[in-house]
């Protein structure tokens, strides 16, 4: 097991849960955040309003564009139109962001926005 596999296994844990805090916390003790659980932390964000969204969004999507096999640019560009209207406090762009996720194969991350449409947030 890795060094951060304990870090990472909370963070999930707390992401799945809708604690911020704990996401957070979790978050600073791994060596790298997997782009699925920091997504998690931007939806944990948005839904609380928090006004560090914007800012973890746009890192986010920096991840997503700077990642390879992240799907195409058109691909990219639908899904961070879909996470800033989940910022706009958009029901509907869970949905739309969940879709783009699938359509550009990001499975992991289309799961997280799933879980977190499936909690109730």
């Amino acid at each position: 097991m890795s060094a951060t596999a304990r870090p990472i296994a909370r963070l999930g844990r707390a992401v799945r849960s809708g604690q911020l805090l704990a996401a957070e916390a979790a978050a600073r003790e791994c060596r790298r955040v997997p782009l699925d659980l920091s997504l998690g932390i931007c939806l944990l964000m948005a839904e609380r309003e928090d006004p560090r969204f914007e800012r973890a969004a746009r890192r986010w999507g920096e991840r997503l564009l700077a990642e390879p096999r992240r799907g195409t640019l058109l691909q990219c560009a639908r899904i961070l139109e879909a996470l800033a209207a989940v910022g706009a406090a958009d029901r509907r762009g869970l949905g739309r962001l969940a879709l783009a996720l699938r359509a550009a194969e990001l499975g992991s991350e289309a799961r997280v926005v799933e879980e977190f449409m499936d909690r109730g947030a």
